[in-house]
């Protein structure tokens, strides 16, 4: 069974939060996506995406956050998002 959940939690999330905060003080478009966890018992795949694009300098960083929110035709069971705004 593949779970990194925890991993994430302690040694990448303050990691992960320091880059999104200098593309947002630099206006740097990202996106990133962790698959953290696969279905067990019953619970949904884990993600982890973030897309930071506060001047719409990267419209297909914004399509690729659509598809992995489940547009397109493409559905996961579940996702979860940090979007961060600078406004």
């Amino acid at each position: 069974m593949y779970d990194e959940e925890k991993f994430y939690d302690e040694e990448l999330a303050d990691k992960v939060q320091e880059i999104l905060d200098l593309c947002v003080k630099k206006e740097i478009p990202v996106l990133m996506s962790f698959f953290l966890a696969e279905e067990r018992n019953g619970k949904d795949n884990v993600w982890c995406s973030s897309l930071i694009d506060s001047k719409n300098k990267a419209p297909i960083l914004q399509r690729a956050f659509r598809v992995l929110r489940g547009g397109y035709n493409i559905v996961p069971k579940s996702i979860g998002f940090t979007i961060k705004n600078n406004n």
